[in-house]
C-alpha cells in the first residue's frame, strides 16, 4: 500500500470516527443532556458523588472533554464550586475509558446495517426523541465505519521499516511512547480517537501492549489541552479546575510509567485479544 493511501484512508476514517462520535454525542446531549446537567448540580455536594457522576456522565457523553467543557460552564454560572468540579472531573476520567470498551467489540462487522437502521429512525421521527435514538445508533454506525477505514489504513504501515522501528520502540521506551500519544491526542483533541487509532494499530498488529498502554498514557495528558482551551477568558475557579486536570493526569502517568511492563504482564492475563486487552489497559 501507498504512503497516499495509507494517509488518506487514516485521516478518512479518523475524520469519520470523530463525526461519528460528535453525531453520537450530540444526539445524546440533547435526549438526555438537560438531565446530566441537573444531576451534576444536585448530586454533587460529595466528592464521591461528584465522582460517580462524572463517570456516568463521560461515559454516556462518551467524552470527558466534553464534561470538562460543561463543568466549566457550571463553575462560571456559579452552580458548582471549584471542589465539586475537581471530583466530577477525576470521575469523568473513569467514563471514559466506556469508549475504548465499546470500539474492543466486533460490532463494527455490521456497520453498514447499524447506519441504515439509524439513518432511517432518525428521518422518519426527525424532530422527536425517538428520531435522536436514531441519530445514537447513526453515530454508532459511523463510528465503526471509521474505525473499519482506520484499520484497513493502517495495516498499510507493516510495510514501512521506518515506521515499524518507531512503534517498536514506544513499547521499549516508554517516555517516548507518552509523547507521541500526547501529541497526537492535543492535535485531534480527542482521547476517544487516539484509543480508537491505537486500538486499530493492535488489530492491525503494528503494536505490542507496553506500546499501546504507553500511547493511551499519552493520550490522557493530550486531552486536557481541550480544557485548558475552554478555560481560556473564564473564571479563576473555572482555570484551576483545568490546571488541576493536567495535574492529576501528568503526575498520574509520571507516577505510573515505571510499572508500565509489570502492568502490561497483569492486563495480557485479562482477555486473549490484543484489542480487548488495550481496551481493559
Amino acid at each position: 500500500m501507498s504512503v497516499f493511501n495509507v494517509i488518506f484512508s487514516t485521516a478518512g476514517g479518523l475524520a469519520l470516527f470523530l463525526y461519528g462520535l460528535r453525531i453520537l454525542s450530540d444526539a445524546l446531549k440533547r435526549a438526555i443532556g438537560e438531565r446530566m446537567r441537573e444531576l451534576l448540580e444536585r448530586l454533587t455536594g460529595r466528592a464521591y458523588r461528584g465522582a460517580i457522576v462524572g463517570a456516568l456522565t463521560s461515559g454516556i457523553l462518551q467524552s470527558s472533554s466534553m464534561t470538562m467543557v460543561l463543568l466549566i460552564g457550571l463553575i462560571n454560572a456559579g452552580v458548582l464550586t471549584l471542589s465539586q468540579g475537581v471530583g466530577v472531573m477525576l470521575g469523568s476520567e473513569i467514563g471514559t475509558t466506556l469508549t475504548a470498551q465499546i470500539i474492543a467489540f466486533k460490532i463494527g462487522h455490521y456497520y453498514l446495517p447499524v447506519i441504515a437502521v439509524g439513518f432511517i429512525v432518525a428521518e422518519i421521527f426527525r424532530g422527536k426523541r425517538t428520531g435522536d435514538v436514531g441519530r445514537i445508533i447513526l453515530g454508532f454506525g459511523i463510528l465503526f465505519l471509521g474505525m473499519s477505514i482506520i484499520s484497513g489504513g493502517l495495516r498499510g504501515l507493516s510495510e514501512s521499516p521506518t515506521i515499524l522501528r518507531l512503534l517498536h520502540s514506544c513499547g521499549t521506551n516508554v517516555f517516548l511512547g507518552v509523547l507521541v500519544g500526547a501529541g497526537v491526542t492535543a492535535v485531534i483533541q480527542s482521547s476517544s480517537a487516539m484509543t480508537a487509532m491505537v486500538i486499530a494499530m493492535g488489530s492491525a498488529g503494528l503494536l505490542t501492549l507496553p506500546a499501546a498502554i504507553s500511547l493511551i498514557l499519552g493520550a490522557n495528558i493530550g486531552t486536557t489541552v481541550t480544557g485548558m482551551i475552554a478555560s481560556v477568558g473564564s473564571s479563576l475557579s473555572s482555570r484551576r479546575l483545568a490546571v488541576a486536570q493536567v495535574l492529576v493526569n501528568v503526575l498520574g502517568v509520571v507516577v505510573f510509567l515505571p510499572f508500565v511492563p509489570h502492568y502490561a504482564d497483569l492486563v495480557a492475563r485479562t482477555a486473549g485479544s490484543l484489542t480487548r486487552q488495550i481496551a481493559n489497559a
